[in-house]
């Protein structure tokens, strides 16, 4: 090679490796984010996750899955995050009792708690005072503990605890054989059940053993109530702007959600008129003229002889828009009188970790951005939402210069290959000629 070429050659290479490297390092071009908010500062130390709740102008300003959603430092630097919801949960929560009595027969075992207030409950466990047993139990309620009423009947219980010796042939890899002894500890119960929703002041337990049983002692019947949290959501209180009733008796009613690009999959009605049965229809838009089918359903609400069921909602898989039509097939009856229309949407966060006192960006409203994977996303898998800091976002801002669009590498990924394969080719081409040179 010519020594006037090497200095082109080499400004060739910086160059050409500049233009990779830009596509994959360096601050993000921030100027393609629509939208930018500050994030409120954390307090705590900077490995506690911090979350960030979506509201309203994220939900109708961002891509539906999150996925243009960025968080960047005060240098432009991406930090990593994760978009999550709050998922439902079950919990048992255990309620204040006493033991009034237990008694042993010849026949049964049986135990009698009082509740200290009267609550509802679902769920009870026996507690034996020693396992290795196998028995159908009877469990009623009481209100004052002299009147008794069967809750249910013959439902199994059991628990087991031992210890087995086993004998193990071996080999070793000289192929001599030899034996020794191994200890295996086994154990398993299933003494708790649900039953049906009870409310009643004391509970008792019978546990029947006959003559050829041991009997099973027990130390406490334990009571549960077993709540179900549904998952965290935004909920949305429709206006109803229209009316009116279609040929075949069908109610149509329009609702306005009062956000764009509303993310629902649930609504709740509310009337006071009862004894119905009616199947519903549902459509959303964004504009009052294109209109997609969301779901279908029956709601009803019934009651009759003291005892009442209802089931005035719809669920169907997320949509968005604005607008919601619902449609009410009232068949030969009477138009239901709706008091009023609510819908929700499972809430999204930004989960994400930075340092106590940083200026942070929270930046959306980029359809070109694609979802970013990120190790955080993974080491969070399993920690539980209820442990991360809670921050919040400032007003809503439109960027300087917006530019609609990604970074410039987004349409043209091929651009990168081409370059790493030209600063190979030239490196080779170095290498060959030196190694020739040397020759």
């Amino acid at each position: 090679m010519k020594p006037s070429l090497i200095p082109k050659t080499l400004l060739f290479v910086i160059a050409t490796t500049g233009l990779a490297i830009s596509a994959f390092a360096g601050p993000l071009e921030t100027v393609h984010w629509k939208y930018h908010r500050t994030v409120g500062a954390g307090k705590g130390p900077a490995d506690l996750p911090r979350s960030v709740a979506f509201d309203g102008e994220v939900v109708s300003h961002a891509k539906l899955d999150g996925s243009d959603v960025r968080i960047v430092d005060a240098e432009g630097q991406e930090r990593p995050l994760v978009i999550r919801t709050r998922p439902g949960q079950t919990l048992d929560r255990k309620l204040p009792h006493r033991v009034v009595y237990t008694n042993l027969t010849g026949d049964k075992t049986e135990i009698v708690i009082e509740l200290t207030a009267k609550n509802s409950f679902n769920r009870v466990r026996m507690v034996p005072k020693q396992f290795n047993f196998f028995r159908r139990v009877d469990l009623e309620a009481s209100d004052d503990g002299s009147s008794w009423v069967p809750v249910r009947k013959g439902m199994i219980v059991y628990a087991y605890a031992f210890t087995e010796k086993s004998r193990v042939w071996a080999e070793r890899l000289t192929g001599e054989a030899y034996r020794y002894e191994a200890l295996g500890h086994y154990s398993g119960e299933n003494c708790a059940f649900r039953i049906p929703k009870t409310q009643s002041r004391y509970l008792k337990l019978t546990v029947p053993h006959g003559k050829d049983k041991e009997p099973v002692e027990l130390k406490d019947l334990e009571v549960f109530r077993t709540i179900r949290m549904r998952p965290r959501q935004m909920r949305f209180d429709a206006r109803i702007l229209s009316t009116r009733t279609l040929s075949g008796n069908q109610q149509e009613i329009q609702l306005d959600l009062g956000l764009a690009q509303a993310a629902v999959s649930r609504i709740d009605l509310a009337t006071h008129d009862q004894n119905f049965f009616r199947k519903m229809n549902l459509e959303i838009s964004e504009d009052q003229k294109n209109w997609t089918p969301v779901g279908e359903g029956d709601v009803f609400s019934v009651s009759l002889e003291g005892s009442s069921t209802s089931r005035l909602f719809l669920e169907f898989p997320e949509v968005r828009g604005r607008y919601l039509k619902v449609r009410v097939d009232n068949g030969d009856n009477r138009p239901i009188r709706w008091n009023s229309f609510s819908a929700e949407g499972l809430r999204r966060y930004a989960v994400f970790l930075s340092g106590p006192g940083q200026k942070d960006e929270f930046l959306y409203g980029n359809l070109h951005a694609k979802a970013p994977v990120y190790d955080l996303g993974r080491v969070l898998a399993e920690r539980p939402f209820a442990g991360f800091e809670r921050v919040e976002l400032g007003p809503e801002k439109l960027r300087e210069g917006y530019r609609p669009g990604g970074p410039w590498t987004d349409d043209k990924p091929y651009l990168i290959w081409i370059a790493m394969a030209l600063i190979g080719a030239v490196i080779l081409s170095l290498v060959l000629r030196m190694a020739k040179k040397i020759s």
